[in-house]
């Protein structure tokens, strides 16, 4: 049963599926709840642009299961509103590397990340409170690297270097 064009990505009910790398794949935009039926722990969707189309709205099946997301290189920026990872409970490694995010994303809730990739982005603010959290929930390493602020004026920098936690 194709459930559209032969491009489409669709795993819905393949429900042994943990795992799935997508990664250069050339994808186009993903329709709704492509991975619904799945047991999705990680995932990654890099290097292909577009394919969120400005929304996390086609993780929402797997986002309370999913404990490893790469986003990386994908054009993401803050323009995205629904750019919020606040639904990603178990949520423990994030890279978003190389997109084009000028403000911090949004976690809330009960996220407890452990790594946190932000490098090769266009951020120029760090905010304490966002810092915080995520540090008081277990955030152990955070990478932000080539982004256009300056560290020494950045808010949210003391408590990273007191809790040793920027790895570069």
């Amino acid at each position: 049963d194709r459930v559209g064009p032969p491009s489409c990505v669709d795993f819905r009910n393949m429900a042994s599926l943990r795992s799935l790398s997508l990664e250069g794949c050339g994808l186009g935009a993903l329709p709704d709840c492509p991975f619904q039926g799945t047991s999705l722990t990680s995932l990654d969707l890099s290097s292909n642009w577009g394919v969120l189309n400005g929304s996390l709205a086609p993780l929402r099946d797997v986002a309370p299961m999913l404990q490893v997301l790469s986003l990386r290189n994908m054009g993401l920026h803050s323009n995205f509103m629904a750019l919020d990872f606040s639904g990603f409970g178990n949520l423990r490694d994030l890279d978003l590397s190389g997109n084009c995010l000028t403000t911090f994303p949004r976690f809330g809730g009960s996220l407890a990340l452990e790594t946190l990739d932000l490098r090769r982005n266009s951020l120029t603010a760090l905010p304490q409170k966002a810092v915080s959290e995520q540090l008081s929930r277990g955030l152990r390493t955070i990478y932000l690297s080539q982004n256009p602020y300056d560290c020494c004026g950045v808010d949210g920098w003391g408590a990273l270097q007191q809790g040793q936690t920027v790895a570069d």
